[in-house]
């Protein structure tokens, strides 16, 4: 997923993109969004 897709898809789940800009790792918010999007459902 490009960046900007992924800026969009965060900021459609609530997710401040300023925050996930501070995380180093891209996957640890991946893993993050995954267990969110697991207790969504």
């Amino acid at each position: 997923m490009s960046m900007k897709k992924y800026e969009s898809f965060l900021k459609s789940k609530n997710i401040d993109v300023e925050y996930v800009d501070s995380c180093e790792e891209i996957s640890d918010i991946r893993l993050f969004l995954d267990k969110k999007n697991l207790s969504n459902q």
